[in-house]
């Protein structure tokens, strides 16, 4: 976590796309949010114990800046084969 934010966030953008285009699947949503909201928690965690100040309310300013990829179904049902 040394690197400056818009590093982190390119890291973490990349993270969760290669997850949704490996994962993204019909009926898989349930799945995907809640990676995304563990990397987000995990994100927090990891900024907390550097700045002991930051909470939700400023984690919620700084994602807002750094906007991350929401949880996306990227693969379709393959056609049926005969």
């Amino acid at each position: 976590m040394h690197a400056p934010l818009a590093a982190q966030h390119e890291r973490l953008a990349a993270v969760l796309r290669r997850h949704y285009g490996y994962y993204g699947r019909p009926h898989n949503y349930p799945a995907l949010n809640g990676f995304y909201r563990e990397v987000r928690l995990r994100c927090l965690r990891r900024r907390s114990q550097r700045i002991r100040r930051m909470g939700w309310p400023e984690f919620e300013t700084l994602s807002a800046r750094l906007r991350l990829l929401t949880s996306l179904i990227t693969r379709t049902w393959a056609p049926a084969r005969i």
